[in-house]
């Protein structure tokens, strides 16, 4: 299955998040990450902060294993209603790779759950996921294994 991850997953495997670190491994070992030249962009220019200089060298490593193991897309270019601006490139990145799954920490930003067919999921259900054989959901948000 492909799968879109947002930036503050990412940040929160480095950070020590024990969940979001299954996750990255989740998804890198046996779905495929699909991302965009702006979702790296957030990740490398929130990777320069204060409090992650310290993570610098396994954020590097991260970085590497999206660009070497994920698919690259160019965003979707549609509009797409969410309250932060900012997560509209998630979505668009989601769409353009037909990935049916954005996984954040911030499902408040994502208030539908569900758009252009992409679930929004949090670390937490993307990992029951996995753990209930269920490979993703069809448009209607309905359990569907076709998508390994």
């Amino acid at each position: 299955m492909r799968v879109v991850l947002d930036c503050n997953v990412l940040i929160s495997a480095l950070l020590g998040s024990s969940i979001c670190r299954q996750v990255v491994c989740v998804a890198a070992s046996r779905h495929h990450i699909v991302y965009s030249q702006p979702t790296l962009q957030e990740f490398r220019a929130v990777k320069q902060r204060e409090r992650l200089r310290p993570y610098i060298t396994r954020a590097d490593l991260v970085l590497e294993l999206i660009r070497t193991a994920g698919i690259e897309v160019v965003p979707a270019e549609i509009v797409i209603d969410v309250p932060d601006e900012d997560d509209e490139v998630y979505l668009q990145t989601a769409v353009a790779g037909q990935a049916p799954v954005l996984v954040t920490g911030n499902a408040k930003h994502f208030p539908l759950g569900l758009y252009h067919g992409v679930r929004i999921m949090s670390p937490r259900e993307f990992l029951e996921l996995r753990d209930n054989g269920l490979d993703g959901w069809d448009e209607s948000g309905a359990a569907d294994r076709r998508l390994a």
